[in-house]
């Protein structure tokens, strides 16, 4: 079984053993100063998951994808937790920042549609709200939706085959925007529920 605790834009969720857990954030970029390699955490169920200490470094490259020689010994900036595009990065770049001792974070959007995602197709018109106000292209989900949580547990299972550590599902929070009842109307009924399980 999956957990995904929805987290508000930033946050991540460790992957480790097929579970899931919340992750702390940290504080971008600068010097690694940290040893998130061995920051490990047991659950009440006795799974173990990763989980960076309170001021882990980190940097967020979502726009393009990261570019690592085959023969690096290093990387700018040196930090400890990498947050890249789960799309548009693979997973012999993840495995290249493993080696270089960094912990990745995918990022993936749970709750908006995105055209140019090579999954979009798999979402149905009933799962599509009104256009995200500065995004072309992006539109609120309904995250009731059975097949919605179901793209999105496919998500889960795609950066953990990849080997990414944690997830980042963004626009989770759109329950709380203030611009949400204008774009999206009846259809945040249910997006107040922090919390999704999925079975696998």
């Amino acid at each position: 079984m999956l957990v995904s605790v929805a987290l508000a834009i930033g946050l991540g969720v460790g992957l480790t053993h097929g579970l899931l857990g919340p992750l702390v954030s940290g504080t971008s970029g600068g010097s690694s100063t940290s040893n998130s390699q061995s920051n490990y955490v047991t659950t009440a169920n006795g799974s173990v998951i990763w989980q960076p200490p309170v001021g882990s470094t980190y940097q967020i490259v979502l726009s393009s994808a990261i570019k690592i020689a085959d023969a690096a010994t290093s990387i700018s900036p040196n930090v400890d937790i990498f947050e890249i595009d789960m799309f548009g990065n693979t997973n012999t770049t993840i495995t290249k920042l493993h080696n270089l001792g960094k912990k990745v974070i995918c990022y993936f959007s749970a709750g908006s549609y995105e055209s140019y995602r090579p999954d979009s197709s798999q979402f149905q018109p009933y799962d599509l709200g009104n256009d995200m106000a500065g995004w072309p292209g992006e539109k609120w989900l309904r995250v009731n939706s059975s097949n919605v949580r179901s793209i999105m547990a496919a998500r889960i299972q795609l950066a953990a085959s990849k080997g990414c550590d944690a997830v980042d599902p963004d626009n989770m929070d759109g329950y709380v925007s203030i611009f949400l009842l204008s774009e999206f109307g009846s259809m945040t009924d249910n997006n107040h529920r922090r919390t999704t399980t999925v079975s696998t």
